[in-house]
């Protein structure tokens, strides 16, 4: 009896080091992962701000469990686990912004402006002027970025 209580309990151990794992696969692998699949909201293509919340949290949940932890190997690890952890977020965040850096909005364009003449395609590649436009309802959808 007096053997288990002196000895720290093992499931606690693990804790940090498998919330690190969390963050990094809550950061750029689960980003890419559905980028790749096709189902990455466009709003969070260049600021993925709720996995970088996600991940964030789970990296100061990892440092947390590794502060409580019992002193001694599995403290150093797990703290530097949620180190890692922490490190992989900021990675994380600049490799998204540096990607996917979209340009900065027209001042000509914005919502309730009626936008300048523009001559444009229309689905069967032929030519029309925007100015046809004018007067009926219409939404104009403008794509920022690249394919």
């Amino acid at each position: 009896m007096g053997e288990a209580a002196e000895m720290p309990s093992r499931p606690g151990r693990a804790a940090p080091i498998v919330l690190a794992l969390l963050t990094g696969a809550a950061g750029l692998p689960l980003y890419l992962a559905l980028d790749a699949v096709g189902v990455l909201p466009l709003e969070l293509r260049d600021s993925p701000w709720p996995l970088e919340a996600l991940a964030a949290a789970l990296a100061l949940a990892s440092m947390l469990a590794a502060a409580r932890s019992p002193r001694g190997w599995w403290r150093v690890v797990g703290m530097a686990a949620g180190l890692v952890a922490a490190a992989s977020t900021l990675f994380f965040s600049h490799y998204v912004r540096a990607s996917y850096r979209l340009p900065p909005p027209s001042a000509a364009v914005r919502l309730g402006v009626l936008p300048p003449a523009l001559d444009l395609k229309d689905e069967q590649d032929r030519p029309f002027s925007l100015e046809v436009l004018r007067g009926a309802p219409a939404v104009l959808i403008l794509f920022r970025g690249a394919t």
